[in-house]
């Protein structure tokens, strides 16, 4: 680009200052029924992610890293999880100043959310467009079907909040041969990862590697400074940027993923990815497309229409702002190399994320094995919005132009292209309308939003190519349109957002939250599920707030033998109620197989109360489905199953998360079965005397005692896990500080040669 064009997109510091607060004011605004209170959030915003701030902020608040979690499913390692964000430090950060529950975490939601809206803003500024396209672009960013669709799920939120800014140190790291860029950029996707959601921190270096492909490959550059060199040595350093991008972000990430691939082994079958089948579920329906036409269509997927079935709400919406199509169709009519690479990715992203209506995914799930740790091939999408908001910013340039030259021929285009972008648009709607058995006029607002919006963009260029308006008046027009477009856009989303439905579960929440991590008050006592006369009888993991533990929640950590234990009361008597510790001297040893459980459901069922089935330690982390696992005997070893465990009084001397401690005066030398979860990491001594912890009952762990008392005390102590925190939170106080040191310098020396 050269440096008179170049001027033509530059705008002050002051506009692009403009922009940003128009942007905050419009979230702020769209979700006011959310910030004044008027409606709280909902689904796993309420029944997980919620209640999870709340616990991570009580051991902020307490001083201590959040470790085991006892109050669900019988104990969880849950600060392996990385949608938890135990580590997250902006999470601790809200989560230390929070002193209500439901404030706090609408602070963090919004704070994230506009925090994506600013990463944009300066993508867009890097690339060169002027302020006014990136306010449009960022608008159908936060507008997106992506944010209001998945506005249920932070953790999904929050990765995608960061994706922008990634992707713009990366270009600044790419542009500008700088590694120290390289650094920034992998440490923000590190930190993304710590409260992350798995799939779109996967996803995000596949989607770099394609545009340091680009990058490097077309020699094309849509900023102020070209990509230099040639293109071998352009990607010599993509890819050893990359590397080094990829080597900080592990380290950041550290305490998440490399905790989750240690500490729940044993514990949960997710540590070996998901089958490929599980990886098409919910995928973004073909004919969902459609919805770039209107934020209200993808809500036709709720009863009673539920016109996709295959696929969940929140997978269902790729709304991204008339604006924002209309522009990214005006910059693919420009001849360029790298914007229909852009294109191009999009198009792939797209055809990953319809599932196994295409076998791009499949292909994927085959050659990438990080893919195989998710579903929901619908966040795919993700980065399709991303680039379609790129190349609104790129149409934007465009548009800035044609304002200062007044060539008459390429406006004309801009009045072809938006005109027809808009009755492809208004035919999509129609055609989705009637796959619901409904007419335009059956849907009076929606209909006449989607009509004001698009024949308003298209009037506007029409006006301003008959020189009706002025090339000022033209911008006004547009950041209007978009203005209201993404308030309306965020309005019809608040069906999954929030709802005033919701409050009295989250008014229950804030009035009964217990802030105590300490469960020896309440003794050994478990409910079945969580506290029925606040929440009513499913699973879900409010019940942390109150600090009650129950055996039935949801979790992500999914284990084969779980489940069986919650819907079958002659195996789950064992973990509820205040009798929760067992004994027996004849315990049957065997592998934790899919035919030992089979085996041992029967024998529960016909002794009535289950006996006593232990497992090593080095079997309870094999995959239950082995065949290493079969036992050639076990049809004789379970034949002596003839007496079932029996309840062991103890004595409670201590009970947090991280320990418990009793005294238990045994009969005779044998067995206890205690019915708290089993994962590795886990230690125990009985009379000041280590000893090894069995699983036993396939979930749960064993322990051998002596005859007479017994003083028995269980630690979690997962070895490893501090230096993780430590090596994380070390990187990003680095990279901050050098960074901030490093703009001072810079600040100084262009002070200097000024002089």
């Amino acid at each position: 680009m050269t440096t008179e064009s170049a001027k033509v997109f530059r705008s002050s510091r002051t506009a692009w200052l403009v922009s940003a607060c128009l942007l905050a004011g419009v979230l702020v605004i769209g979700n006011s029924d959310l910030v004044m209170g008027k409606a709280t959030p909902i689904w796993d915003a309420n029944i997980f992610y919620g209640p999870f701030f709340s616990l991570v902020a009580d051991h902020a608040k307490a001083g201590k890293l959040f470790l085991w979690n006892p109050w669900m499913d019988g104990g969880s390692p849950d600060f392996a999880d990385p949608q938890v964000g135990a580590t997250s430090p902006i999470l601790l950060v809200f989560g230390l100043l929070s002193t209500n529950l439901l404030y706090g975490f609408v602070a963090y939601w919004m704070t994230i959310w506009i925090f994506g809206g600013i990463g944009m803003l300066l993508l867009c500024r890097h690339s060169g467009c002027p302020a006014w396209g990136g306010l449009i672009a960022a608008l159908g960013f936060v507008a997106s079907g992506f944010y209001t669709g998945h506005g249920e799920h932070t953790t999904i939120l929050y990765s995608f909040s960061f994706l922008p800014w990634i992707i713009w140190r990366f270009d600044v790291a790419l542009t500008r041969r700088s590694y120290w860029n390289m650094v920034v950029a992998g440490t923000l996707w590190g930190v993304s990862a710590l409260g992350g959601y798995p799939a779109l921190v996967i996803l995000d270096p596949i989607f770099l590697a394609f545009w340091g492909l680009g990058r490097s490959c077309l020699g094309s550059s849509e900023t102020d400074n070209a990509v230099s060199g040639g293109t071998r040595s352009r990607l010599i350093f993509a890819v050893a940027g990359l590397s080094l991008f990829g080597l900080v972000g592990v380290a950041v990430m550290s305490p998440s993923y490399l905790g989750f691939l240690l500490y729940t082994r044993g514990y949960t079958t997710r540590t070996g990815g998901i089958t490929r089948d599980y990886a098409m579920v919910g995928p973004l329906p073909p004919p969902a497309l459609a919805t770039l036409a209107s934020p209200f269509l993808y809500l036709l997927n709720l009863p009673p229409f539920l016109i996709w079935p295959e696929t969940d709400i929140s997978n269902s919406g790729v709304y991204t702002g008339a604006l924002v199509v209309s522009l990214a169709a005006i910059a693919m009519f420009r001849r360029s190399k790298w914007r229909l690479w852009v294109g191009a990715i999009i198009v792939f992203f797209l055809a990953c994320s319809v599932g196994n209506h295409l076998p791009i995914r499949g292909w994927l799930y085959d050659l990438i094995p990080p893919t195989r740790y998710f579903r929901f091939p619908a966040l795919f999408s993700a980065y399709a919005i991303t680039g379609l908001c790129i190349l609104a910013a790129y149409g934007s340039r465009d548009v800035d132009m044609a304002r200062h030259s007044g060539d008459l021929r390429i406006r004309l285009r801009f009045v072809m292209v938006s005109g027809a972008v808009a009755i492809a648009a208004i035919l999509a709607f129609q055609c989705t309308l009637r796959s619901a058995h409904l007419q335009f006029s059956s849907v009076t607002h929606p209909s006449r939003v989607l009509l004001l919006i698009w024949l308003s963009i298209g009037i506007v260029f029409l006006l301003w190519w008959r020189r009706d308006i002025s090339n000022r008046l033209l911008v006004l027009a547009l950041v209007f349109i978009s203005l209201y477009d993404a308030s309306s856009a965020i309005k019809t989303g608040k069906p999954t957002l929030y709802s005033e439905a919701s409050a009295p579960m989250w008014n229950v929440m804030v009035s009964n939250h217990v802030k105590s991590l300490d469960l020896t008050r309440n003794g050994l006592n478990r409910d079945w599920y969580p506290p029925a006369d606040e929440f009513g009888r499913y699973q879900h993991d409010r019940n942390i707030v109150l600090k009650l533990p129950s055996f039935a929640n949801v979790t992500g950590m999914v284990n084969w033998f779980f489940q069986p234990y919650v819907s079958d009361p002659a195996l789950h008597q064992l973990a509820v109620g205040s009798q929760r510790i067992w004994f027996s001297d004849a315990p049957i040893w065997s592998p934790p197989s899919e035919e030992a459980f089979a085996e041992y459901v029967r024998a529960s069922h016909t002794l009535g109360l289950p006996p006593l089935v232990l497992h090593t330690p080095e079997d309870m982390v094999k995959d239950p489905t082995s065949k290493a696992l079969h036992s050639a005997n076990m049809g004789e070893t379970w034949a002596q199953a003839v007496q079932s465990a029996s309840p062991a009084p103890v004595e409670l001397l201590s009970y947090s998360p991280n320990v418990l401690s009793f005294r238990y005066n045994a009969p005779r030398d044998g067995w206890l079965l205690v019915t708290d979860r089993w994962a590795p990491f886990w230690q125990a001594t009985v009379n000041n005397r280590h000893v090894q912890i069995a699983g036993a009952n396939f979930i749960f762990r064993g322990i051998p005692v002596s005859r007479g008392e017994n003083v028995v005390e269980f630690s979690y102590k997962p070895r490893g896990y501090l230096g993780l925190v430590i090596l994380s939170w070390g990187v990003i106080g680095l990279v901050v500080v050098w960074d901030v040191v490093r703009r001072i310098l810079s600040r100084r020396l262009t002070a200097r040669q000024s002089l």
